[in-house]
């Protein structure tokens, strides 16, 4: 696996892994905070907000490509009424064809849209891509996950505790130490990574990462940070909290401005390039999937001719 991609991809997991520390396991707790000691439960209000927003910050240090350190930075912005979010993202520098301007990502009705610099070149002019939830591995119930994300953005402590009694033999996650500061709770621990401990110690990467997560006198997720090594490359990423239940507009791109990627599609990109979470393709399933594209291509060129000498037909006349 190209190396490069194996760091942007742990800096990814690191992002993603905390920000929605409980929204992948936490259980139906809104309105309960558990203490991290395991002390009593006390219950209090705690309703999800109607939206939530972040400004964030990634840097990688040390990738073998990059000028200095590659930082990434933008917002998140959460609508957890309406189930849709928008991610936008700044590179420091460019890293092959993608340049340095804003990128953004849009998830909505089970469908992923991105948009990059310099993105329309492969896309035939359309400056989106779209990618339908039934091609995305993983994919899982939308609402639920959606109840999940707003619930653990409403209620951190209950997903800390959640996460460091559950499983009671190999917790989610190892509290360090929590401390008040101002109103709000800062709690350092361990997330603990999932399955193929062996294979990632021999990448060079990391088992558990570190965190510290803040949240608010209600209990509300407010600031997010870790920095970490792996495989030689320093990762250091930090979110903090620009707002709750302020009105929300998240569009979704136009299917004129869209390319959409085909299941077909996906998994033969996905395979090209050895992406997690796919199986790579064969040679032989490499060369049907190329040749399904061009074939299709060439069907559209022939229409489109076709089209194009009967109108000439037409003026001649």
């Amino acid at each position: 696996m190209n190396r490069n991609r194996l760091m942007l991809g742990t800096g990814a997991v690191a992002s993603a892994a905390a920000l929605t520390l409980a929204a992948t396991a936490l259980p139906a707790t809104a309105g309960k905070h558990h203490r991290p000691s395991g002390g009593p439960t006390t219950t209090v209000a705690a309703p999800a907000p109607t939206s939530a927003s972040y400004g964030y910050s990634l840097t990688l240090t040390g990738l073998p490509s990059t000028t200095g350190p590659l930082t990434v930075s933008g917002t998140a912005t959460f609508d957890l009424v309406g189930q849709r979010a928008e991610v936008t993202a700044n590179l420091s520098q460019a890293i092959g064809p993608i340049g340095t301007g804003t990128i953004t990502a849009i998830v909505a009705n089970k469908t992923a849209y991105v948009n990059a610099p310099g993105l329309s070149v492969f896309t035939g002019g359309k400056p989106w891509v779209s990618i339908s939830g039934h091609a995305m591995a993983g994919a899982g119930p939308a609402t639920a996950l959606w109840g999940k994300l707003g619930s653990a953005i409403a209620n951190v402590p209950a997903a800390i505790g959640w996460a460091s009694t559950r499983p009671a033999s190999h917790p989610l996650a190892i509290v360090t130490s929590t401390s008040s500061n101002g109103g709000s709770t800062v709690t350092d621990l361990q997330l603990v990574l999932p399955h193929g401990k062996a294979k990632a110690s021999g990448r060079g990467l990391p088992t558990t990462l570190p965190m510290t997560v803040t949240s608010d006198a209600q209990g509300r997720l407010t600031a997010i940070s870790s920095s970490f090594s792996a495989a030689g490359i320093a990762v250091s990423f930090s979110a903090t909290s620009t707002g709750f239940d302020a009105s929300t507009s998240i569009t979704v791109p136009a299917d004129s401005a869209t390319l959409s990627l085909s299941p077909a599609m996906l998994k033969m990109v996905s395979g090209l390039v050895g992406l997690p979470g796919h199986a790579k393709l064969t040679p032989a399933a490499k060369a049907h999937a190329v040749a399904s594209s061009v074939s299709a291509q060439v069907h559209s060129a022939k229409a489109k001719v076709s089209g194009w000498l009967h109108s000439l037909d037409r003026d001649d006349r």
